[in-house]
């Protein structure tokens, strides 16, 4: 899986890892319901999920704001579509606000599925000190609600 930040334009990718059952099932739960607020450590953070057959949207929020997005999908049919939905989220946010982005070069859709993208929005520069665990733990997350997703579209 190519995992790409839209903001700094590195992309990471992934080797597929088995999640232990009892996380994949605590995550399915938040896919489930279509997100919540996760426990202490990190109750100050929530998630929202869309989950389709063909690809995810996940939102990430520090109280009531918004600090991430995310859409990918494991469905080349589908990649460009997911890709156009995220890429004008991103020149929406740069056009208003250039400084959100530090790539060297505007974004590319990746060349192969499974893909996921993460937009880091202005809440966040305000809400998540760049130093703070907190950082690796969304980041994980991200990972982790992307592989559930992709699994239960494949069950």
């Amino acid at each position: 899986m190519v995992h790409l930040t839209l903001n700094s334009g590195k992309a990471r990718r992934n080797s597929r890892r088995a999640l232990p059952p009892k996380l994949g099932n605590v995550v399915r739960s938040f896919i489930d319901k279509g997100g919540g607020s996760f426990p202490f450590p990190y109750n100050a953070y929530r998630i929202e999920t869309d989950v389709t057959p063909t690809g995810v949207a996940f939102y990430f929020f520090s109280g009531d704001v918004q600090i991430s997005v995310c859409t990918g999908t494991w469905s080349a049919e589908f990649a460009q579509e997911y890709w156009t939905q995220i890429e004008k989220e991103y020149y929406d946010l740069t056009d208003v606000c250039p400084k959100v982005s530090w790539a060297k070069h505007p974004p590319k859709m990746p060349d192969s599925v499974p893909w996921l993208t993460s937009l880091i929005l202005p809440g966040f520069f305000f809400k998540v000190k760049s130093d703070s665990p907190d950082v690796e733990f969304l980041n994980t997350c991200e990972f982790v609600f992307f592989e559930v997703a992709h699994q239960l579209a494949r069950s």
